[in-house]
């Protein structure tokens, strides 16, 4: 089984920590130092976040992020953006 370093946001840090064992697909997930954050404590939420500052700082404006569950995708983008400091913008009106 592989996973992407945001899939982890679905389910549990043991769950996700086997997960990450090779083949590593699309996204080069740096195992050993994800496994070192979830050990010491840290959240899916957190992983992510810090992910996404590290993005921000190189200068990354948008993102993808998938694997939510349907039943929670939308309290944990919402966890995520505000833990991150990102605000969201309406979607254009159509017309």
């Amino acid at each position: 089984m592989s996973l992407s370093l945001l899939e982890a946001l679905k389910g549990d840090s043991s769950i996700m920590a086997a997960g990450l064992r090779p083949p590593r697909a699309e996204l080069g997930v740096p195992v050993e130092g994800v496994s070192d954050e979830f050990a010491a404590g840290a959240s899916p939420v957190d992983v992510c976040v810090r992910t996404l500052r590290a993005c921000m700082e190189f200068g990354a404006r948008h993102f993808y992020i998938s694997n939510l569950h349907v039943g929670s995708a939308f309290c944990m983008l919402a966890a995520i953006m505000e833990q991150a400091g990102v605000t969201a913008r309406p979607a254009p009106q159509q017309s």
